[in-house]
């Protein structure tokens, strides 16, 4: 009698959920985007955007080809490196003084983001006029005075470093997971997941990082997915459902609030004259300027297609680095001329005014590079496809990175994320935190290997 093999167990691949795949949500994103785009009608859209709507063959070929290119790097991504192997310091096996190294980093990414957004908060308060400026900017008042005030307080190479606290997201989120598991305290772990939440909060309401909420929610949820995973446990529940829920309405309330002040009120408020009585309700416009951001960012990149006729090289795709060291003026040799012609090519899309500045990923990948732009975006597939499959596998590095990924590739039907300050500054403090981890790992296992041989 023959008995029945038994079932091998799903692959970590098998157990992640498609979704969180770059190539499957990439094609959903651009799905979503494209038929909006498409099937708003032209009134409709220049009531929304501002501008009117451009296609021509030659602007959707780019487009389509640019979308084929980045699936096919992602897809290309086992082919060309080896990355389908064990994790060498797997996220589920951390424990001891490997927690406390994650959670020192999670402090200091939540004390940094803390000290300057709430220093920045003072000094922008003391310019504006106080608190009750501030409160006055968010519901109702002079909000561009104020928020004149606080974008003067910003200074350029320093508060650049607030973006540490967005890997309190990843690094909270999984050091509270494998806390709770060991039957550790979470508190602080969660505290660090709240203080980057809090610090996401003050610079979306505030500083106009619109969508910080946004992506320290998504980062910390694909984290959180990611883990779950990876233990094979199922990722929704009750529980995890009504969360999720909670979240949602977050986002949305931090929508409405921040576009009643940004937009609402200059247009509607009571300071302004000659405003006509049939107006949007203000959640209506929440609602428009969220269908804006989806249609004018592609519409953008797609006039620039048809429309721009200089370079700005790697301007676009080293643009954390290039902000960061003041090289983003139109005197910056070599690329400031293509900088020049950007303002313009937004001056006449929006003229006078441009209330929509994004190009979306293969909109700025063209202005960079121009039709050669579509091998950089194969390039940028083949890069979330590795840290994808290191992400499957469990790697520490990978588990804590992807999540920017992730939201790079939901963000790109309206910017080039991945080149941002905001992934930039949080991957350093990551890379160096999996460096002191990889090197301790290797000092224990050769301490391991000297003791074995002293007792042989």
């Amino acid at each position: 009698m023959t008995t029945a093999a038994p079932a091998k167990p799903a692959s970590a691949l098998g157990r992640m959920s498609p979704l969180l795949s770059p190539s499957v949500a990439f094609v959903i994103v651009w799905a979503i985007v494209l038929a909006v785009w498409f099937s708003v009608t032209d009134t409709t859209f220049t009531r929304i955007t501002g501008s009117s709507r451009h296609e021509s063959f030659t602007s959707l070929t780019f487009f389509g080809l640019a979308i084929a290119a980045f699936v096919l790097g992602a897809l290309a991504a086992p082919v060309l490196f080896a990355v389908s192997g064990p994790a060498r310091v797997p996220a589920l096996g951390i424990r001891g003084h490997d927690l406390d190294l994650i959670r020192r980093a999670g402090n200091i990414a939540a004390g940094v983001g803390a000290v300057i957004t709430f220093g920045t908060l003072l000094l922008g308060m003391g310019r504006a006029g106080g608190p009750g400026a501030i409160v006055s900017a968010l519901f109702g008042g002079g909000p561009s005075r104020v928020s004149d005030a606080l974008q003067s307080a910003r200074i350029q190479g320093l508060t650049v470093w607030v973006h540490l606290s967005f890997a309190c997201a990843p690094i909270g989120t999984l050091g509270a997971l494998i806390a709770r598991e060991r039957g550790l305290p979470t508190w602080p772990y969660k505290r660090i997941l709240v203080v980057g939440l809090v610090v996401a909060l003050l610079n979306g309401l505030l500083f106009d990082e619109r969508l910080a909420v946004f992506e320290y929610v998504v980062a910390a949820s694909v984290t959180a997915a990611g883990v779950y995973a990876l233990r094979g446990a199922r990722l929704l529940n009750g529980r995890r459902l009504v969360w999720a829920i909670a979240l949602l309405a977050l986002l949305v309330t931090v929508w409405q609030v921040g576009e009643y002040r940004r937009t609402y009120l200059p247009r509607y408020g009571t300071n302004v004259e000659n405003v006509s009585t049939n107006h949007p309700s203000a959640s209506r416009l929440g609602f428009d300027q969220l269908a804006a951001y989806l249609l004018a960012s592609p519409d953008n990149g797609m006039y620039a297609v048809d429309g721009y006729r200089a370079q700005t090289y790697a301007f676009w795709s080293l643009h954390g680095f290039m902000t960061t060291f003041l090289l983003d003026s139109k005197e910056t040799p070599v690329i400031g001329h293509g900088i020049a012609e950007v303002d313009e090519t937004l001056r006449a899309i929006y003229y006078p005014n441009g209330p929509f500045t994004t190009f979306s990923l293969p909109g700025y990948a063209f202005l960079d590079l121009s039709w050669a732009g579509l091998g950089l975006l194969f390039w940028f597939g083949v890069m979330c496809g590795v840290v994808h499959r290191r992400f499957v596998a469990g790697e520490i590095w990978a588990v804590l990175v992807y999540p920017f990924v992730f939201v790079g590739v939901i963000d790109s039907y309206r910017t080039m994320y991945w080149s941002e300050s905001r992934v930039l500054v949080p991957a350093v403090l990551i890379a160096l935190t999996c460096r002191a981890l990889a090197g301790r790992r290797a000092t224990m296992g050769a301490g391991a290997c000297l003791g074995v041989k002293a007792v042989s």
